[in-house]
């Protein structure tokens, strides 16, 4: 039983490190050029080559919870601190290729992770946050606090679907819209929620905060006032990002001589036409406006700018107008 634990922990070092990993007796005299771990009364661990900090840590944190799963049961709940301390040593050695194995436990079931993005916490705070999310999701979810102000949030796919996995953006979108509402709500803290396709594997997670913090971070400047992002929902402007800045105010004088992008009323009013498909009756009732004020304003912008919002072309250059306006205030 022992040499299968030492051999599952060399195995899982040697991955993460790219270096040779031996377990030695401890009468046996240490080689040069060697750092040794304790492992027990009887045995240490040797990893060939120099070690620089944060390797040593990593194996200090290998060592801990192999350490910890040797007299504690798996469901104790301290596999959720060592991803914790995981994924905090990920930001900032880089990413690592290989979790400890506790971590990879905990993905045996598909998870959806989520950002949420709120003001700086204490940690009494913090644990009410906790608190309320566990209830809200009948203690299956998982809250890990990333920093003071971001927290990742790992339901199981399964709970959000049962059996049924049709239309999965759709239900992934909605439970973040309920997360964003509860929070509000029950915890009293003001928050924005980015959700993420499910993740099957924990090497995976550290890519996917990376790509939930890079949404985050378009959805404020092209959306600031939605609660919800999703990491599938701003193709276009990740690829607009690319153009310089040069080009973006070449293409909006090109547009309009009018700069209706400055409007805020005529940009919320287009946004919203734009998401209802041009469609003026159902845009007119999101907005809770008459349907002739809505008119109004799409004929106004047509005899200032040329644009006619109605006709498809002219729909495209004015999102593009919009998207591209904000990339350089």
């Amino acid at each position: 039983m022992r040499e299968r634990e030492f051999s599952r922990l060399v195995g899982r070092l040697e991955a993460a490190l790219g270096k040779r990993v031996r377990v030695l007796r401890d009468e046996a005299p240490p080689p040069s050029a060697i750092d040794s771990f304790q492992l027990d009364g009887r045995h240490r661990l040797s990893v060939a080559g120099g070690l620089t900090e944060q390797e040593k840590a990593l194996i200090c944190l290998f060592l801990g919870e192999w350490r910890q799963n040797r007299v504690q049961e798996p469901d104790s709940g301290e596999p959720l601190a060592i991803l914790e301390k995981w994924l905090k040593l990920t930001e900032v050695r880089g990413g690592l290729p290989h979790p400890p194995p506790s971590v990879e436990e905990l993905f045996r079931k598909e998870r959806v992770p989520f950002l949420a993005v709120h003001p700086a916490l204490s940690g009494k705070r913090m644990s009410g946050l906790k608190r309320v999310v566990s209830s809200y999701f009948e203690d299956q979810a998982w809250l890990v606090p990333l920093n003071r102000a971001e927290s990742l949030l790992l339901l199981p796919l399964s709970f959000i679907y049962g059996e049924d996995t049709k239309d999965q953006k759709k239900g992934l979108e909605e439970t973040a819209q309920g997360l964003v509402e509860v929070i509000i709500t029950e915890a009293g803290e003001d928050v924005r929620v980015v959700v993420h396709p499910a993740v099957g594997e924990a090497h995976l997670l550290p890519r996917a905060i990376a790509t939930l913090r890079e949404v985050w971070r378009i959805g404020r400047t092209h959306r600031p006032a939605d609660p919800v992002y999703t990491t599938w929902q701003f193709s276009l402007e990740k690829l607009l990002e690319s153009v310089d800045e040069e080009r973006v105010n070449q293409f909006l004088a090109d547009v309009s001589s009018t700069p209706f992008w400055e409007d805020e009323e005529l940009c919320q009013t287009l946004e919203a036409f734009l998401e209802q498909d041009l469609n003026v009756s159902e845009t007119a009732r999101r907005m809770f406006i008459h349907r002739n004020t809505l008119i109004y304003r799409l004929e106004r912008l047509r005899q200032e700018s040329g644009l006619d919002a109605r006709r498809f072309e002219d729909a495209v250059r004015i999102r593009l107008a919009l998207r591209l306006s904000r990339l350089f205030r």
